[in-house]
């Protein structure tokens, strides 16, 4: 499945289809979460759930370590981009 998605992600050539494949990614593995990327003058942020949370959105601006784990929470942050994920999903 992590082969699939380095695959898809790396890729795709605009910002949007990016998240989606993040999206999905996060998704198929069963967890729930938000996703953000930056590039240039672009921002986009994405969640398992809809529209981030002000606790995912929090969440993310906060992430200073590249990966840091507080109970079932993951985040992952690098220079582009920042993952917030927990687990296990209950979306459809």
């Amino acid at each position: 499945m992590l082969m699939q998605y380095v695959q898809q992600s790396t890729t795709k050539t605009d910002m949007e289809t990016l998240v989606d494949v993040t999206e999905s990614f996060i998704r198929n593995l069963g967890l729930k979460g938000c996703f953000r990327a930056r590039m240039l003058d672009q921002d986009l942020m994405r969640s398992t759930e809809g529209e981030p949370s002000a606790i995912q959105l929090t969440l993310l601006e906060s992430l200073s370590e590249r990966i840091t784990q507080k109970g079932r929470i993951l985040g992952l942050c690098g220079k582009s981009t920042a993952w917030v994920v927990s687990g296990p999903c209950t979306c459809g």
